[in-house]
């Protein structure tokens, strides 16, 4: 067989050429596909994740109401926080949450009159947190004084 653009080489160059193409643009293919899959995670809302620190001596309750999803608000509660250690609470792509907190004994309470929601059919005053822009693990501390 004799090639007109190929004069000099044989069948074998010419066929080793070709694989040569088709593996280089697989591997272009394979490259265009990963970089579009990581531009679609990136795309997708990071969650952030919230714990709650007691720097107590009793145990502190904490009650959370905060966003899931796109549009769903939620109370939950009561998270137990022993003395001088964290808890992990929650997961949310919200940067706002609400937070009501007591202490075992009930003589310490983090609450606002301004945030008021129900949990359980009983309502709780809410402390507003409102966490910064790149910020992905949030710790409130929980201090006595």
């Amino acid at each position: 067989m004799n090639l007109p653009f190929l004069p000099r080489f044989g069948l074998f160059f010419y066929t080793k050429l070709n694989f040569m193409r088709v593996y280089f643009l697989l591997f272009l293919s394979f490259c265009y596909f990963a970089d579009m899959l990581a531009q679609q995670d990136s795309l997708k809302p990071r969650e952030m994740e919230v714990s709650f620190e007691n720097a107590c001596q009793d145990t502190i309750l904490v009650l959370v109401h905060y966003k899931r999803g796109e549009e769903e608000w939620v109370t939950k509660g009561w998270y137990w926080v022993p003395p001088g250690e964290s808890r992990f609470v929650l997961t949310t792509p919200n940067a706002v949450l609400y937070y009501h907190a007591r202490n075992i004994a009930g003589d310490r309470v983090w609450k606002s009159k301004e945030n008021t929601w129900l949990y359980k059919e009983k309502p709780y005053g809410f402390r507003k947190i409102t966490i910064d822009e790149g910020v992905w693990e949030y710790t409130k501390r929980l201090v006595c004084e």
